[in-house]
């Protein structure tokens, strides 16, 4: 049934060519952004454009049929190095829920015009008006 479900959002989701839209494969983040302008590297400067605020970023996702997927980070928290890390995945309805570690996080998602759009919420941010709760919208293309 779940598959089922999959298989509509896709075909939904995107007018064309369904094969290089769907949410199996590999996937680069080419955005991320925030509803509160944030200030993450301590740099006095505020953006709601967060790939301002990270050196050496980049993220991409494998999702997998099995229920797994792959993500790989390189940030300046790990010297820019490439980090990957394996954890299981399951779409339900308009929402992917990941269990990292034991813990779950789910996360609403989209596929529009052949992007990935996945919304989460950060629980907390350093804004201009202090510590807030921060929604995060992070946009990815297919790879």
């Amino acid at each position: 049934m779940r598959l089922l479900i999959l298989s509509v959002l896709i075909l939904t989701s995107c007018s064309g060519t369904p094969k290089n839209c769907e949410l199996i494969g590999k996937w680069e983040a080419i955005a991320f952004y925030a509803d509160k302008a944030v200030d993450v590297n301590n740099d006095g400067v505020f953006n709601k454009t967060l790939l301002k605020e990270y050196e050496c970023t980049a993220v991409t996702f494998h999702f997998m049929s099995n229920g797994k997927v792959e993500q790989a980070n390189k940030s300046k928290r790990s010297n820019c190095d490439l980090v990957k890390t394996t954890f299981d995945y399951l779409v339900d309805g308009d929402d992917i829920l990941f269990t990292v570690n034991g813990m779950k996080q789910r996360q609403s998602f989209d596929i529009t015009d052949c992007k990935l759009n996945v919304y989460g919420i950060k629980d907390r941010g350093i804004t201009e008006n202090g510590q807030q709760q921060i929604l995060i919208h992070s946009v990815f293309k297919k790879k």
